[in-house]
């Protein structure tokens, strides 16, 4: 069975007997500052839309132009602090509709603060199947880097369910 050895003997043997070196815990403490200034760094470019553009829907309105065919008007405004240029928008409504188009003024750069109206038109196929929810609409923005593809939230998710059920069932 193996004897096991005291602290106190060690700690007569050397002193500083598994304690980190000072040149360790000067690179551990740095280590620590730089990891905690990216995290934060990183976390404030992706809430002032550095990383991904903040593009929030403040407005929207549905008409219905003929026998099955919708037009929804939305207001976009730029949430972020950098202008972001929007080439385009698209939607998979999902079941039941049939996205057609996006209407609006293409490419469009917004700045800080600044909105844009755009339009979307769809079909109804089948006024059963289009779901409770609405998936989100996505819009296409140009950033230095390339194309890429941000989700409009709105605030009432059964806006496309509310504009199906007017034209399916008009009571």
């Amino acid at each position: 069975m193996p004897v096991r050895i005291s602290d106190e003997v060690w700690h007569q043997l050397d002193p500083r007997a598994g304690a980190l070196s000072r040149r360790t815990v000067r690179r551990n403490w740095w280590t620590g500052v730089v990891l905690t200034v990216a995290t934060v760094g990183l976390t404030v470019a992706w809430y002032l839309g550095l990383v991904v553009p903040r593009l929030e829907l403040n407005a929207y309105g549905g008409q219905i132009l003929e026998s099955g065919w919708i037009r929804v008007e939305l207001t976009v405004t730029n949430a972020g602090v950098t202008p972001v240029t929007v080439v385009g928008a698209s939607h998979d409504a999902g079941p039941g509709l049939r996205f057609l188009r996006a209407g609006g003024d293409f490419p469009r750069t917004l700045g800080p603060g600044a909105s844009m109206d755009l339009n979307l038109q769809y079909q109804v196929t089948d006024c059963a199947a289009v779901p409770e929810e609405a998936p989100p609409i996505v819009a296409q923005v140009h950033r230095w880097w390339g194309r890429q593809a941000v989700d409009l939230q709105t605030n009432h998710d059964r806006w496309q369910r509310d504009l199906v059920d007017i034209i399916c069932d008009p009571q």
